[in-house]
């Protein structure tokens, strides 16, 4: 089991089963786009996708929680580019790749019950969590 999160050497042989692999795939590009949509949206999809209420927030307020998902766009970007790095070079990393992502949605699971927002509506990501 460690072996497959640790390898000995990191190479492009992937030793998993196919079907992790294809869904690591899968989740590469939504993983990069969401994370652009932060970084470029003008409201960094705060309401337009996350459905938060912006518009009864101070303008500085809203400004704060932008500029904090432009962040973590930012952060979800580096992610997707070391996806994108792991499938072109050193596939052998893919289920070291899969405990990020547990501990990334896990802990998105966990800090929304401990820290929750009150929203418009259901935000996309909110779901898939």
């Amino acid at each position: 089991m460690t072996s497959n999160l640790f390898p000995r050497s990191i190479t492009d042989e992937y030793r998993g089963h196919p079907v992790a692999k294809w869904v690591f795939v899968a989740m590469t590009p939504p993983t990069i786009g969401r994370s652009l949509a932060h970084i470029i949206l003008p409201d960094g999809g705060v309401q337009s996708i996350a459905t938060i209420p912006l518009d009864a927030f101070l303008s500085s307020a809203a400004a704060v929680v932008i500029g904090t998902f432009a962040q973590w766009g930012l952060a979800q970007w580096m992610f997707g580019l070391l996806y994108v790095l792991v499938l072109v070079r050193s596939q052998a990393l893919i289920p070291l790749m899969w405990l990020f992502i547990l501990i990334e949605y896990r802990g998105r699971l966990l800090l929304g019950v401990y820290k929750p927002f009150e929203a418009m509506g259901h935000a996309p990501g909110g779901l898939g969590t």
